[in-house]
């Protein structure tokens, strides 16, 4: 199984009833694809549909990725994990997991959906792991849009575009290039049917984007740094050594 960087082994955490014995071992491969970082993971697969999440993130919602260490209210949703979830937090010795990969009853229907989706939230581990503070630049500037544009389309955040790439580069190697791209166009045409605009252009930024593609997180994100800085300062004011500094102009140091 495959382990992080202080040797420690990602948990996944199958409800019953969620095809365990089907995605278990394609999971282990999409693992194998990652130097993860010294954080303790847990990936829960859910058997249920909770309308609490699809209420937060929507209804074409696959999974996330949270610190459990953050309040929910820190990243800017409205939401509490349920209790059933939380009681699955804590690992054999009572120490609770640093990090959660969630993934919907709904994408967990399908095995390339599963693929798909936790290559993608590892890849936001990587990200939280590897370059804390350019990945919580990204989210605050996620939250600042989400104020002041209701139709922010997030795959236009380094964060999330470098995830799709992330994720269709894994999947294809776990899976196929056919596989999943046969699976991205059904989604595609899945939201044009029931007339989803915003599920139709993910998987078109999916179908569109380059695996091969060379993506430096940093430099795709100071740009967008510079762009909100004022209401990055205001809102996101330091609170220690470890958040970015939105006054200083190398933030991310």
């Amino acid at each position: 199984m495959p382990t992080n960087e202080s040797g420690l082994m990602p948990k996944l955490d199958f409800f019953y009833g969620s095809n365990e014995t089907g995605l278990e071992s394609l999971c282990q491969k999409v693992l194998g694809c990652f130097r993860l970082p010294h954080q303790s993971l847990i990936c829960i697969f859910d058997n249920m549909e909770r309308p609490e999440f699809t209420r937060c993130f929507g209804e074409g919602c696959c999974g996330f990725f949270y610190p459990t260490q953050f309040p929910t209210s820190a990243l800017g949703f409205d939401f509490r994990l349920p209790s059933d979830i939380i009681e699955r937090l804590r690992d054999s010795q009572d120490r609770t997991y640093d990090i959660l990969i969630y993934l919907t009853h709904r994408v967990c229907q399908s095995t390339t959906g599963t693929v798909i989706t936790i290559a993608h939230e590892l890849q936001h581990f990587m990200q939280y792991g590897f370059s804390y503070k350019v990945y919580m630049a990204n989210d605050a500037i996620r939250q600042i849009r989400t104020i002041k544009e209701n139709n922010s389309l997030p795959w236009g955040l380094p964060a999330e575009h470098e995830a799709v790439l992330a994720s269709k580069k894994v999947s294809e190697e776990v899976l196929g290039k056919d596989s999943v791209l046969g699976y991205a166009e059904q989604q595609k045409e899945a939201g044009k049917h029931k007339n989803d605009w915003r599920e139709s252009e993910k998987w078109s930024f999916f179908l569109a984007s380059d695996p091969q593609e060379s993506f430096d997180f940093l430099e795709q994100t100071k740009p967008l740094v510079d762009q909100n800085r004022k209401a990055l300062v205001e809102q996101f004011p330091v609170c220690n050594s470890e958040e970015p500094d939105f006054t200083k102009e190398n933030w991310w140091e």
